[in-house]
């Protein structure tokens, strides 16, 4: 109920009475002729204003009003003017000449009207100069926490539900809520967010309404509905590892590949320290577009988001001045790797080593974002990551920093455990599993974001790790999961065997690397290794040569690249 409105009523027919009188006598009053009416002038106004209240009046969404909600208006306030002018007609004691009712009768009107008019400019003019995303929800109401909390960062104009009429006053945490579909197309919005759990029919509802320029997206909100009691801590068994991260908030930053996961987790990280300008560069279209919506609410930053391909020598002229680099750019699930290494390879390698080289300056710092998979590589995927971490640190005397930060699995990327597991307790009703005895460090996403960040502080040339506790038993998550989720009905886990390139357990440190520091759950390690720059775009360019006369490209890069690696000296 719109309480502002009630009182700027109550007022608006105080003073059109006045108005009235004044007139009805010429101006010149009898004598403590408003001494004695004041009190009827209070009464009348206040049991105006309470019916108008009764009626629904302040219930009306003024921002979004129409030719029928101002007729509607009118005719209410005719019909309760009628009722109560003849009720205090009839009464002993409050007598006031007619005349005056019937003057200020088209004051109130005229002036109320003009303040529903005046108060839906205001309000246009207001979401005008907001520069968020608005967007309207569709849902069940049921659901409609769960989803506002995914678009509360967005304007939110409107609310309507699917379900029965049970909010009290139409608002949600001030929100407009609507029940009929039909009233979208009047609200000009940017994206409308429709709950998966609608279906088909008022789905179609929605696309017939919406208004002719705004995007539907559809929230599927299954896993969060799942997860909503599920803590992280409780699953890797131990508490968030609390890092202190400090960075020149003057220097302007570049992500590459900053629409996956990791990306975004820096991008929201560095936002939070107050940095002034981040440059965004990635191949897909699609998710650099999702993270400018997802960074929208947040201007106080500068933001340029760079659609490029970092194999492209052009690279530097597109990129223009940054200070720091976070290369974020992989191709990582282990799977789709191994059938793909000719493609992984040109990203991760191919790719790395172009950006490093074409952005090399001395006074820039370049992080590059590696795996534990990258220790002992047993797949194609840690093999590319490992030999990123050459590279890498062979550019050391081209930058003032070269470093390499190096972490396990983190919850709530793409194709991270939890979400996967959920996806498959919901679709098949029971979690495929490749060995009872898999183990993994895990870390939370923004532990991960705040290691790559606080990387920026250790030495050139060094290796970033963050101590991340025991390694834990993927078998133990997925059965804490089932519990947390699916306690009331039976979720088998069903072994299908180890895949090609997984390990049983991960390693964080080759034997021959030395920790030399340790800083708030960051170990700073030395490579102890001999590289040469020379030698790895020598080895690059030579295998890039003779795959044009190779038929089995994937093979014959494993191999040249195991062999590599394998032959780089240990100090």
């Amino acid at each position: 109920m719109n309480v502002l409105l009630m009182i700027f009523d109550f007022f608006i027919v105080i003073f059109s009475l006045l108005v009235a009188t004044f007139l009805r006598f010429d101006f010149d009053l009898p004598s403590n002729f408003l001494q004695q009416k004041s009190m009827f002038f209070l009464a009348y106004s206040l049991l105006m204003v309470s019916t108008f209240a009764a009626f629904g009046e302040y219930e009306e969404k003024w921002e979004y009003s129409s030719l029928k909600e101002y007729t509607k208006t009118i005719l209410t306030f005719l019909s309760v003017n009628l009722f109560i002018g003849l009720f205090f007609y009839f009464s002993q004691g409050f007598f006031v000449p007619r005349s005056i009712f019937l003057i200020s009768l088209p004051l109130s009107i005229l002036f109320i009207v003009a303040s529903r008019v005046f108060y839906r400019g205001l309000r246009e003019y207001s979401i005008d100069q907001d520069n968020g995303l608005k967007v309207a929800v569709v849902c069940k109401e049921e659901n409609l926490s769960k989803i506002f909390d995914e678009v509360k960062f967005f304007n939110v104009a409107a609310i309507f539900l699917v379900t029965n009429k049970r909010i009290v006053g139409r608002t949600f945490r001030g929100i407009p809520v609507f029940y009929d579909i039909s009233f979208l197309k009047k609200i000009p919005v940017n994206e409308v967010f429709v709950d998966k759990e609608i279906g088909e029919e008022l789905y179609l509802k929605v696309v017939e309404n919406k208004h002719y320029n705004s995007i539907i997206r559809k929230v599927d909100l299954k896993p969060y509905l799942l997860i909503e009691n599920f803590r992280i801590e409780d699953v890797i068994s131990r508490e968030k590892r609390e890092i202190n991260v400090e960075v020149d908030k003057d220097k302007i930053f570049l992500i590459t590949g900053a629409g996956g996961s990791i990306g975004k987790y820096i991008a929201k990280e560095l936002i939070n320290l107050g940095v002034k300008k981040i440059k965004f560069l990635d191949y897909s279209e699609e998710n650099l577009h999702n993270l400018r919506l997802e960074l929208l609410p947040f201007q106080d930053c500068q933001k340029e988001f760079i659609l490029f391909d970092i194999k492209d020598e052009n690279i530097h002229n597109v990129v223009g001045e940054v200070d720091v680099i976070f290369h974020c750019a992989a191709n990582k699930h282990v799977p789709i790797v191994e059938e793909n290494k000719y493609t992984a390879y040109l990203t991760n390698v191919v790719g790395l080593l172009n950006t490093i080289e074409e952005l090399k300056r001395k006074d820039r710092e370049f992080v590059f974002i590696s795996t534990d998979k990258a220790v002992k590589p047993v797949n194609f995927m840690g093999l590319t990551k490992r030999m990123g971490e050459l590279i890498t640190l062979s550019y050391k005397d081209d930058y003032r920093k070269s470093i390499v930060v190096r972490f396990g699995n983190v919850f709530g990327t793409s194709g991270s455990l939890i979400p996967t597991v959920i996806k498959q307790i919901n679709m098949y009703n029971k979690v495929f599993l490749t060995s009872p005895d898999v183990k993994r460090f895990f870390m939370m996403p923004d532990e991960a974001a705040k290691l790559i960040i606080s990387s920026l502080q250790i030495d050139n040339g060094k290796i970033a790790v963050l101590d991340m506790g025991e390694q834990i038993k993927i078998i133990e998550i997925i059965q804490k999961i089932i519990q947390v989720v699916a306690h009331t009905r039976k979720i088998d886990i069903e072994i299908i065997g180890l895949r090609k390139g997984e390990k049983i357990e991960e390693e964080l440190f080759f034997d021959f690397e030395k920790i030399i520091d340790k800083k708030d759950y960051v170990f700073v390690v030395h490579p102890n290794v001999e590289i040469s720059k020379n030698e790895i775009i020598d080895f690059i360019r030579k295998l890039m040569e003779n795959l044009k006369s190779t038929k089995d490209l994937d093979n014959f890069i494993e191999n040249e690249l195991k062999d590599f690696v394998l032959s780089i000296k240990k100090v």
